[in-house]
């Protein structure tokens, strides 16, 4: 789940927030007053999105970052797919 939180309340209750991110796995969206937004994530999460977008996407990388990004429920799963839609997507 994704909190969102001003600047300011990040700032005074930072311990709280560190702790929910790093212990709960939260991700936290900071608002601040500018109204630009920063988000701060859990650095094994990050480290396995920059793992992702950086693979191949043919690549066996690829393949394990997205699964294990779906398996932390950062990403949706893949719909499954019936036989006739996905070959038929291939017929001229």
């Amino acid at each position: 789940m994704t909190l969102t939180v001003t600047q300011l309340d990040f700032e005074r209750h930072f311990k709280t927030y560190l702790d929910l991110i790093t212990i709960n796995d939260e991700t936290i969206l900071i608002v601040r007053p500018d109204g630009q937004m920063v988000i701060a994530i859990a650095q094994e999460k990050f480290l396995w999105l920059e793992r992702a977008v950086q693979a191949n996407e043919d690549s066996l990388d690829y393949a394990v970052a997205i699964d294990y990004l779906i398996q932390q429920q950062i990403l949706p799963d893949n719909p499954v797919v019936s036989g006739d839609c996905y070959w038929n997507q291939f017929k001229n």
